[in-house]
């Protein structure tokens, strides 16, 4: 397709207009040849791939020792003359690093900066080497025209041309088949990132070698691929936080290529300006993202200046101020915030949230988490998220993607769905609760609808979760927790959980599930973390079981600050009938109802239970009846509160009232006929504790003896 090359290419000229735009020219086979290209710049060689780094010197300097470092892996030997068939780590993310060439760049960029010949051949060494010995035919890897590392190389096909003044037949040869390999309907991937990558190579060889065709295509399936992948409100269908980032460096890079090449900008490249404003919603408190998707489970949002991005990682310093504290996007998250930096200081705010909507087999880097939820309150991460591990495939790869990994809801022998969407079915805000429901069959032969309830005042919140099933099965509810919390069950449905800074309770009402905990379980694989990159450490995965065709587990996990003990928290009450639900929770000295339903909460305090005890106290004089006696009554409240107020003690159809103090009465009683009586005595309660009356006894006044 060479005859179609205009006799001119559209360059930016100016070595510190290159460096500023990141767009600095590549390196050469002869010294003439460097010396002319040096102070030429190919606006084309650009993009997150190709911009200079602080790193780039010692990165050279170490290809040139023959040492090869592709993050996250360790370093590699490379060989002078590479077979491009290596796999020294047995893993198919090196492999696509690997053939992907960015990573000989550092030799052209700092060759030409420094006028290093060695650098700059060794530079186009390696890359003629890797053309001549990965024919699109036979190539030497499975890798090697991977979609998204074709695309890659493309972009660095444009630095390596404009290293010569009339670049030689087989670089011109190169960029011919990588454009015919990247225009090629069968080759290309159709949705997501390797899609945008590969639109992005494509034209940037269009408009370094002035080919219209090449050009026009590359811009036609890049809008329709942003028509589809980010919808109006500016979320990505990648399924995973981290990525909604990428794609919007990577849209902005695409944005920057039409720009340089003189082209206008993709109609709804608006949708892409609103990216920012998701991810400050999907910003934790901490400036950590919620680590949906491929997301590791402590990744650093970015700071986007201006956008809500910004306000969320500098603390309410910077950026535009949110609007809401609940935000929900039909792409699948809903995100309810306790409240922002205007009002509460980072380690007071909570933030939960939920993943719902389309279908995993829609979202390239999404997981098998319909329904899932993460928790962070009082500056810790409460509920956790499993990370990506890595692209290498392999049992952790399986594991982190897995609905097994996530605080979502299982079913015994039940496979996952790929193919099925996870609806919204309400989602209603206010001031002191937020409510979420999703309904989802992505579990086969059951239906499954979970409600979950943010309460911000007080912090806590209610998972409800009920399953419907063709055949009794057991259900298994899964909540992943911190590498460094100690995980202790007791009693009917109740974990604690203890360590360093903040901790958690969590509850069961409405039923009394089987509780266990998983620590790094080999057979089959539960309890486990990807903290990182190709890393897999123990962390804890509670999980409750209950069998049957119809199952029901309610949850209320109750955040703890650092200092109040678990001892501080208690399930006082609870009911679920139908769509509703209500409990009574303790915290601390203060007593909570939270009701509900799949589309509305409550939460309110309420004065706290009381206990009454009353006891017989014979007159000093005599058996009981023949002269007044006494009744001692006692009063305690469920959070230590002293009862104040009045006690009534009725013996038969006689009642007496008397006055607590410190919690305590004694009520004289008259003298009355030998006989049987039913003793109560009633407290009537006070501002801060209920009523409740004491336990009936019998009492048997005797005749006098003369």
């Amino acid at each position: 397709m060479r005859e179609l090359r205009g006799a001119g290419r559209r360059r930016l000229v100016g070595l510190v207009a290159a460096v500023s735009l990141g767009l600095l020219g590549t390196g050469v086979e002869t010294a003439t040849a460097a010396t002319a290209a040096a102070d030429r710049v190919e606006p084309q060689c650009a993009g997150d791939f190709y911009a200079p780094r602080w790193s780039d010197q010692s990165v050279a300097e170490e290809l040139m020792a023959g040492n090869l470092t592709l993050e996250p892996f360790g370093t590699w030997r490379l060989p002078d003359d590479p077979a491009w068939n290596e796999d020294p780590f047995d893993n198919r993310s090196w492999l696509f690093l690997y053939h992907a060439m960015n990573w000989a760049d550092p030799l052209r960029r700092v060759g030409l900066a420094t006028h290093n010949q060695a650098m700059l051949d060794r530079y186009t060494a390696l890359m003629q080497d890797w053309l001549a010995d990965n024919p699109i035919t036979a190539p030497a890897s499975s890798m090697s025209w991977y979609d998204m590392g074709t695309g890659m190389r493309a972009i660095g096909l444009t630095c390596l041309a404009a290293t010569y003044e009339e670049p030689p037949s087989w670089v011109l040869d190169a960029i011919d088949q990588h454009a015919t390999a990247l225009s090629d309907p069968a080759l290309y991937a159709g949705f997501g990132n390797h899609s945008l990558h590969q639109n992005m190579g494509l034209l940037a060889l269009g408009c370094s070698q002035d080919v219209s065709t090449w050009r026009d295509l590359a811009v036609q399936r890049a809008s329709d691929l942003l028509t589809r992948s980010v919808d109006e409100q500016g979320v990505t269908d990648e399924g995973s936080i981290l990525y909604q980032y990428f794609n919007y460096i990577w849209y902005g890079s695409l944005a920057h290529q039409m720009d340089l090449c003189g082209l206008p900008r993709l109609p709804l490249m608006g949708r892409v300006a609103k990216m920012p404003d998701f991810l400050g919603f999907a910003t934790q408190p901490d400036g950590n993202l919620v680590a949906f998707g491929d997301t590791d489970p402590v990744q650093q949002s970015p700071t986007i200046a201006g956008t809500v991005s910004e306000y969320a990682t500098t603390e309410g310093r910077q950026g535009a101020k949110p609007d809401r504290t609940f935000a929900v996007y039909p792409r699948g998250y809903a995100f309810s915030r306790s409240g922002w930096f205007d009002t509460q200081a980072a380690d007071e705010q909570s933030l939960a949230s939920l993943r719902f909507g389309p279908a995993k087999s829609t979202a390239g880097h999404a997981h098998e988490d319909a329904g899932n939820l993460g928790y962070f309150a009082y500056g810790s991460q409460i509920l956790w998220q499993p990370g990506r591990w890595g692209g290498a495939g392999g049992p952790p790869r399986r594991y982190v993607i897995s609905n097994d990994a996530h605080n979502t809801v299982d079913i015994a022998g039940a496979r996952y769905d790929a193919r099925a969407t996870t609806p919204l079915v309400a989602a209603v805000g206010s001031r002191t609760t937020d409510v979420v429901t999703v309904a989802s069959r992505v579990l086969k032969g059951a239906r499954w609808r979970r409600t979950m309830v943010h309460a911000k005042r007080p912090e806590m919140l209610v998972v409800d979760d009920r399953i419907t099933q063709d055949s009794s099965r057991a259900v298994l509810q899964r909540w992943q927790l911190g590498t460094d919390r100690k995980v202790r069950v007791s009693g009917c449905g109740r974990v604690d959980t203890s360590g360093p800074g903040s901790n958690a309770t969590l509850l069961w009402f409405g039923g009394c599930p089987r509780l266990s905990v998983a620590v790094g379980q080999r057979s089959p694989l539960l309890g486990w973390r990807s903290p990182d990159v190709n890393m897999f450490v123990p962390a804890p995965t509670v999980v409750a079981r209950e069998s049957g065709r119809a199952v029901r587990m309610t949850t209320i996990i109750v955040p703890r600050p650092a200092g109040l003990g678990s001892s501080a928290v208690e399930l006082l009450s609870s009911k679920v009938d139908g769509d509703r639900g209500v409990a009574e929770v303790r915290v601390g000295g203060q007593v909570h109802r939270v009701a509900f339903t799949t589309s509305s909460a409550n939460v309110r305090a309420v004065r706290s239970p009381s206990r009454t005890v009353a006891r017989v106290e014979p007159g000093s004089r005599g058996p009981l009846g023949l002269l007044p006696f006494h009744v001692r009554v006692r009063v305690s409240s469920v959070t230590g509160r002293v009862a104040t107020g009045r006690v009534v003690v009725r013996i038969g159809r006689h009642a007496t009232t008397g006055r607590l103090r410190n919690g305590m009465a004694t009520v004289r009683v008259p003298r009355l006929a030998a006989g049987r009586y039913q003793l109560r005595a009633t407290y009537r309660g006070d501002s801060a504790v209920r009523p409740s009356p004491s336990p009936v006894r019998t009492i048997v006044i005797g005749t006098p003896r003369h």
